[in-house]
């Protein structure tokens, strides 16, 4: 396992165990016997881990869409009807984690800007999509 996901499984663990986020990098890594140096190696902060959860969230999808047979030959509003069948799936899987973060993290402005990466993932996704359909005069 690599450090990336040592740190993802070690957050949303102990986010969901402890039902709190961590207070402080210094804290997380103790805790999970990281050292802090390989923790700024990968994240510049806690926030930029949950940020980068909801992101893998949808790379994960993504992957999972784009290697099943015919993907590629399929038009736009197929694409997409699959990846929000998948992404929900995913989001499903961990429905903890996903109902803790987005309910608890305070302000509405706060459980937003952990979904700053998802949205920048999917508005391109959708952009390719919409040129793709576009380009074949196919509406998605």
């Amino acid at each position: 396992m690599d450090l990336k996901q040592k740190i993802y499984d070690a957050y949303s663990t102990q986010v969901l165990e402890h039902e709190k986020e961590p207070k402080s990098v210094y804290l997380f890594c103790k805790k999970n016997k990281i050292e802090e140096t390989d923790f700024y190696k990968s994240f510049a902060s806690l926030e930029d881990i949950k940020e980068s959860i909801f992101s893998k969230f949808f790379d994960n999808a993504y992957m999972l869409i784009s290697k099943e047979k015919g993907f590629d030959a399929q038009v736009p509003k197929e694409k997409l009807l699959s990846f929000y069948f998948t992404f929900f799936e995913v989001l499903l899987i961990n429905r903890s984690y996903v109902l803790f973060i987005l309910s608890n993290s305070g302000e509405k402005m706060q459980k937003l800007s952990s979904l700053r990466r998802l949205r920048n993932s999917f508005k391109q996704f959708a952009s390719g999509l919409i040129e793709q359909g576009n380009t074949s005069k196919q509406s998605i």
